[in-house]
Parts: C-alpha cells; sequence; structure tokens
C-alpha cells in the first residue's frame, strides 16, 4: 500500500478494470452467447471469437449487431443481452488490490465500491466475484439505481451517511469517470494501473 494514502480514512473503488478485468466477464458471456447461437462447437468456437475479437477491436457499441450481420445470427439482441447481464463465471480479484483491501481492513478504514452500468449485470459481476463474501465490510454501490457516474450523487451520499469529509476521502479508478466523479465531490483521486 502506497504511503501517502495513510492520510485517507475511506477509499471508494470503481470496479471494473479496476478490481478485476471486466473482459474476463464478457468474454465468457460472450462464449455463452455462441453457445445459445449454436450446437456446433466449431461454429460456437467461431462465434466466440468474433465476438472477442469485434469487442477489442470496435468496442461494445453495436456488438450484438455486427454479429448478427456477419453470420446471419436470429438470436434476438434481448436475448443476447439478458446472457450478457447473467453469465456465471469464476472471477479473481486483482491480487494487489486484494492484498490492498486487506491492509486497508486491517488499519479500520472505510471501503465503498461504486459501479456504473446495468444492475443486474454489475450484480452478476460482484456476486461472480464473491466481493461480499471475501469483503463483508465493503459497502457497494450500483450507480445507475440513482444518477450514474460521473455523478457525485451515490459518493456524496455515502460520505455524509459515514461522518466523512472529502479530504478524508480517496477515489480509485481506471478512467475519467472516476476522475471526474471525484473533482466533483472533491474528494481525493488516484488512477488505478493493473
Amino acid at each position: 500500500m502506497k504511503k501517502e494514502w495513510n492520510a485517507y480514512k475511506a477509499y471508494v473503488y470503481d470496479l471494473d478494470d479496476t478490481l478485476y478485468r471486466e473482459t474476463d466477464y464478457l468474454f465468457a458471456a460472450y462464449a455463452r452467447i455462441a453457445e445459445a447461437c449454436t450446437a456446433d462447437p466449431k461454429k460456437r468456437a467461431e462465434y466466440t471469437d468474433y465476438l472477442c475479437r469485434s469487442f477489442a477491436l470496435e468496442g461494445r457499441q453495436g456488438l450484438f449487431q455486427r454479429f448478427q450481420a456477419q453470420y446471419g445470427v436470429t438470436l434476438p439482441i434481448e436475448t443476447m443481452l439478458s446472457l450478457l447481464r447473467t453469465t456465471e463465471c469464476a472471477l479473481e480479484l486483482f491480487p494487489e488490490r486484494k492484498e490492498e483491501i486487506e491492509e486497508l481492513l486491517k488499519q479500520g478504514k472505510k471501503i465503498a465500491v461504486i459501479t456504473n452500468g446495468n444492475v443486474i449485470q454489475q450484480r452478476q459481476k460482484v456476486h461472480n466475484l464473491r466481493l461480499q463474501e471475501i469483503f463483508p465490510q465493503i459497502d457497494i454501490f450500483y450507480a445507475a439505481e440513482t444518477e450514474s457516474k460521473p455523478s457525485p450523487t451515490m459518493l456524496i451520499t455515502w460520505m455524509n451517511k459515514q461522518g466523512l469529509a472529502a479530504s478524508e476521502v480517496l477515489v480509485l479508478g481506471d478512467g475519467e469517470t472516476d476522475r471526474e466523479m471525484a473533482m466533483r465531490a472533491q474528494t481525493g483521486w488516484m488512477q488505478v494501473k493493473n
């Protein structure tokens, strides 16, 4: 744990690509979608590969439409989204994050996770990570239930409930949305690299 962190009483983490590798979840979901499209193992592998590569090259926007156009797949997009949001798979916390959180909790620090995205899908990821089983002391918030990040609403609500001043909180995330939320709440900010 970094020495400069000692000034803070509370730490707020992002979830995806901060605590674990999001593609581990997404690629498992894409394999599940491919399986729902065909019983042929060779085609399943091809479909899975296409979804993973297309995501990596072109992003998630329009991914399932590209997939349908590429292969003439008739599985409805709503079904694909449902499979995406409810995939059971084993996920692991980044070892350095796990050690960090263990150390912070030993020191009596308060920890929260605030995550954006579809609430059903984010809950599934938290479940797959066994996050609340491993760290029952952590508060987990799904920003889409109120206002998505970079809105600081959920962060400020948590700070007020915990009796924390903004200067006592450090936000850790992997991108601009997390940085902007921290700036709006006037907390500390640190970009996490994994």
